[in-house]
């Protein structure tokens, strides 16, 4: 299996010398369907940042793509990351000024992307994800779980290689959490991303060729 992030002894220091994230080697495969999951303070949120690219490391080194995010500088890293990683988490950060489209077209926009052709492409996303009723609607209009799925139409409008999910089931009813999954399984199913979800508590719905368990910044289960 090609390998797509490897972390080779990874620290995360925040002020008071606390150590959110503890020395960390870790490698993920191309295609692999992968949960890191951990309590509050577990340090898994903040792995995903360093994954991505939001933060930098205090020691070590972060490799996406056989690319040094952890060498690259704030704009480098969200290029990179506007391209080849798709990011979703529980707060989608909807600018209130804009349409739900709008919104969703955002990876597009600031890669430059033709108005007509981004809209285009929104749309196509929002209507996988059932939503094309509320394109216009402002993000104060509609519920928590459509901006959860909106939010997942933005993720995929990219065709990143790699999705980042972050602690989205939390608060959603049991019918709105399985329709989440079910939408995870079949990105899993069509081949075509490296998926990890992290999470505080894996739905029981979710299909995954891997479960990683987190506590106090270090990875104590790979299973």
């Amino acid at each position: 299996m090609k390998e797509i992030i490897r972390l080779e002894n990874v620290v995360k220091m925040y002020p008071g010398e606390r150590r959110v994230v503890n020395d960390i080697s870790l490698k993920l495969g191309e295609h692999q369907r992968v949960a890191i999951e951990g309590p509050p303070g577990s340090g898994k949120s903040t792995l995903m940042r360093l994954i991505a690219g939001m933060e930098k490391p205090s020691a070590g080194g972060g490799f996406v793509l056989d690319k040094a995010v952890h060498e690259m500088d704030q704009d480098a890293a969200a290029a990179f990351r506007g391209r080849h990683i798709g990011v979703m988490q529980r707060d989608p950060g909807f600018m209130e000024e804009l349409t739900v489209i709008e919104n969703v077209a955002m990876p597009l926009t600031t890669r430059g992307v033709p108005v007509f052709k981004r809209n285009r492409e929104a749309k196509e996303r929002l209507k996988e994800m059932g939503l094309l009723s509320i394109t216009h609607a402002s993000p104060k209009q509609i519920t928590v779980f459509e901006k959860t799925l909106a939010s997942a139409a933005r993720m995929l409008i990219s065709q990143p290689e790699i999705l980042m999910i972050s602690d989205i089931f939390p608060g959603l009813s049991d019918r709105e959490a399985g329709r989440l999954a079910e939408i995870i399984n079949g990105l899993g199913k069509s081949g075509n991303y490296t998926i990890i979800v992290f999470c505080t508590e894996i739905p029981r719905e979710l299909e995954l060729d891997r479960h990683i368990r987190m506590s106090k910044g270090k990875i104590q289960e790979d299973l």
